[in-house]
């Protein structure tokens, strides 16, 4: 799967900055955390140590989290893979080297914009990741990129699997409400949204029917049998949704209801890679 991120990797953390503060809320220890910004102690911070948040872990210790957050590519489908900065600048003359050299951070809080759900975050162990990244160049084994910003970043394309079958990683999907959810690493993303976008279908679907008297219309159920049940489709029922207002039997349409949550629960391993 193609991982275009000069599209749009310079997002930032500015927009979604309350989505932050709601996991680390829940993350550290009695909810204390710091960013840190807007004073000269922590520009110094930010610029020697690569680190753009503190946060206490337990009653003794305190960890600096270095954080990306990328938006939604407009190729409308999850990306597969980090990016991580070897150069943050290759003009001639001005080279530096990237985060991936040069951060201190005990946490990389890696998170993708995932649309109309919220934010897909990985908190993985930086300094594992960058010995596992330097160590027998296996940075050479990756595909490098080079951004078309100014300073020209340079970077490696890693599957996002192969770092976390190696690097102790968490993961946590942030609804854009605030509420938080653990995940799997090996959760594929994007057949969880189409899960989750599913769900608030049949839910749209069973408040419009409650609130719609019955009618008497034969023959309506004909285009529902068709439905996908195995992949639990509902593409073709959110289009027809006036024809379901009229079916006969709405007890009946429910009970169908409640078999489709049954069945997407029970293949609810669907959601996983196969690694």
């Amino acid at each position: 799967m193609s991982n275009d991120f000069a599209e749009n990797f310079f997002f930032g953390t500015k927009k979604y900055r309350h989505l932050l503060e709601a996991l680390y809320k829940q993350y550290s220890y009695d909810g204390r955390y710091v960013f840190i910004d807007k004073s000269r102690f922590s520009t110094l911070v930010q610029q020697r140590l690569k680190t753009d948040t503190v946060i206490q872990k337990d009653v003794e210790a305190s960890n600096g989290i270095e954080e990306k957050v990328v938006a939604w590519p407009v190729r409308d489908y999850p990306y597969t893979a980090f990016f991580l900065e070897t150069k943050s600048c290759t003009n001639l003359g001005h080279e530096s080297d990237g985060w991936m050299h040069t951060c201190q951070a005990d946490y990389l809080l890696y998170a993708f914009e995932i649309k109309d759900i919220g934010l897909d975050i990985y908190i993985v162990d930086f300094p594992l990741l960058q010995q596992w990244f330097w160590e027998d160049d296996r940075y050479a084994r990756y595909k490098w990129h080079r951004m078309p910003d100014q300073n020209r970043t340079l970077g490696h394309i890693v599957n996002i699997h192969h770092v976390t079958a190696c690097i102790p990683t968490e993961r946590f999907l942030i609804y854009f409400d605030g509420t938080t959810e653990s995940l799997k690493t090996t959760v594929n993303i994007a057949r969880y949204r189409d899960h989750i976008l599913n769900q608030r279908t049949q839910q749209r679907i069973k408040q419009a029917l409650t609130a719609i008297p019955h009618k008497e219309e034969e023959g309506e159920w004909a285009f529902i049998d068709n439905t996908d049940e195995e992949e639990g489709d509902w593409r073709e029922v959110q289009q027809r949704v006036e024809e379901i207002l009229a079916v006969r039997d709405l007890q009946d349409y429910l009970k169908w209801v409640e078999e489709q949550e049954a069945r997407l629960e029970q293949s609810s391993l669907k959601w996983e890679d196969d690694l």
